[in-house]
This record gives structure tokens, sequence and C-alpha cells, in this order.
């Protein structure tokens, strides 16, 4: 037995009595923080949870050798991303790691937006790659074009938790953003990806999924298919009401405005706004009243988020300047 085996042999005996039976969804071992508060984690089909001292972990049963072997659950190991071959900074710490024959992305959870100024980058709480991984397979399990979850880890530091999620790494992907810059594509290319991008938003919202941040990143284009990306702290719904739908399409424009709209021009951009909402909402009447929906979610928040976006710049700066003092 090699040693990656015998890893995954241990791995599988930590959590053998709690998962033995378990099934599709069933509920894994229980975890618990510094302060007693318990948290159950359910494991779709495929997966195994593994628990281990400050770990706990989430892993895609096909893959967890290669996973284990490559220091998934070893502090300074698959995580820290010193093996990296590619990494940037997005809301998560990214990096794209080689195991075996196939190359992952490592992303570790990092607090967005504001919040990422005033809070430590980690978290009370465990669950939030755990319910993303249940989300990539709710959806992959539709047909819809997602990222391929292979593990989600949960590493305890003092009374709170140090959160990564491993997926499989997309091929040649890119994204809209870049796809929609002028002169990006030629004109009948870049009609047929507004057109893919607003079918498939449909789709997303049809299988009751809310992303929480839904903007032209998180949307990539690989082998010709429009995927979305990133379900951190996204829900799931029974049924998303018009105003839901209104809201997140209201956050992909607003990104689109601030990123695109001084390129393009006005006109071009309300263009490629309006092409992208027929693909969604093919019927004209309900695409009116999706429309007026958006707009005056947009118009009611506008002065908040440039607030917002004027705090960012100068924490940005503030942040530049502490750096550059050091």
């Amino acid at each position: 037995m090699s040693g990656a085996e015998r890893e995954v042999e241990g791995a599988r005996d930590s959590s053998r009595s709690a998962a033995r039976a378990a099934g599709p969804g069933a509920a894994a071992p229980r975890a618990s923080d510094a302060r007693g508060r318990s948290f159950g984690i359910a494991a779709p089909s495929g997966f195994r949870v593994v628990q281990e001292r400050e770990v706990l972990a989430l892993v895609r049963e096909d893959r967890m050798a290669a996973l284990i072997g490559a220091g998934l659950l070893e502090r300074g190991g698959l995580l820290e991303g010193r093996t990296a071959e590619d990494s940037y900074q997005g809301r998560g710490s990214t990096a794209i790691v080689r195991v075996g024959d196939e190359r992952v992305v490592v992303r570790r959870f990092l607090p967005g937006g504001l919040l990422r100024f005033l809070r430590p980058s980690t978290f009370a709480t465990p669950e939030r790659p755990f319910r993303e991984v249940l989300l990539y397979e709710h959806l992959r399990a539709r047909g819809f074009p997602t990222l391929e979850p292979l593990a989600a880890v949960a590493r305890r530091r003092g009374s709170r938790w140090i959160l990564h999620l491993v997926t499989r790494q997309l091929e040649d992907a890119r994204e809209l953003l870049g796809l929609l810059l002028p002169g990006a594509l030629p004109i009948v290319e870049r009609r047929a990806l507004l057109a893919a991008a607003g079918r498939n938003i449909r789709r997303l919202h049809d299988a009751g999924v809310r992303h929480a941040d839904l903007h032209l990143k998180n949307l990539l284009l690989s082998r010709g298919e429009v995927f979305v990306i990133d379900l951190d702290r996204s829900r799931l719904e029974h049924e998303l009401s018009r105003s839901a739908r209104g809201a997140n399409l209201e956050r992909l424009l607003r990104f689109a405005r601030r990123r695109l709209e001084p390129q393009l021009g006005g006109q071009a951009f309300w263009r490629d706004a309006l092409r992208l909402l027929r693909a969604y909402e093919p019927e004209r009447s309900e695409r009116h009243l999706l429309a007026r929906e958006v707009l005056r979610i947009e118009a009611r928040a506008r002065w908040r988020h440039r607030f917002g976006w004027w705090c960012e710049a100068r924490l940005e700066r503030w942040r530049g300047l502490r750096r550059a003092r050091r």
C-alpha cells in the first residue's frame, strides 16, 4: 500500500463510525468550535466527510487519494499554494496547483467588499465552503455548466476557522468581462455570447439559485459554454420571485455599467444589456416588468453603492500607504 493510500485509509477510519451507513445527503459527523457550537455537514452523492484533529473536510471520493496524497489535510500542504503554478487575488485568494495529471483551483475564503478592511481572514463558523459544494452539485445534477467541486476544507485556528474550496480547473476559461471589451470579439460572436449568458442566468434562477455576487468576472466562457462560478453565500430557494431575479440582474448591470459603459459608450452598452435581457426573458410583457424592477432597484440603491465605492477607494489607498511605510 502506498503512502497516499495509507493516508486515505486513515482518513476514512476517522469518519467511518459516523459515515459508514451514510447515503447521499446523509448527515455527516458534527464539528464544534471553542465555544461549544456544533455544525453538521451533509455529504452529497460521491463525497465523503473526513474529520481529524482540527480539520473538517468534504472530499470527492474518486479524487480522495490524489488530494490527500498532495497534502490536502496538512499544514503547509496543498491549501497553502506553495506548489502553485499561478495565483490571483479576488474576493478570495486563489492558486492553481497541479495534482497528479490535472490542475485544480484552490480558493481561500476572504471577506469581500468593505468587510475585508475590517474583519480577519478567518471565520466564526466552517459551513461556507460546504454549502457551496452542495450548490455546485445541485446545479451539476441538472446539467448546468458550473465548477466541479473536489473538496471543501475547514481548519480550526483557535475559536475560528480557515476555509478553502478546491475545484477542477476549467479548460481555457475566459471571463466575460474581458470578452465584452471593445474589439475583443467579432460582433456576431459578441451577440451569441450575450444571448448564451442571458439563457444560462435564466437557467440558474429557474433552478432556484440566487447568486450572491453575480457579475461578469463570475461568468466564464469555456468549451463554447458560459459557466457560472463562485456560489459562495448564494442561496437555494424553492422559487425565485421577480424581485429576487431583478435584484440579481441589477447586481450584474451595476458591475457592467461601472466596468464597460465608459469604454463602450452608452448606446452600445444598453444594446448589449437589452440583448442579454431578451435571452433571459423572451416573453415581451414579462421582460418589460422585469426591466422596470431592475431599474427601480438600481435607482433606489445608486447613491448607497457610490458611497461604498468612494469608501473602498480610500481604504485601498490607506492600506497601500501603510504597506509602503513598512
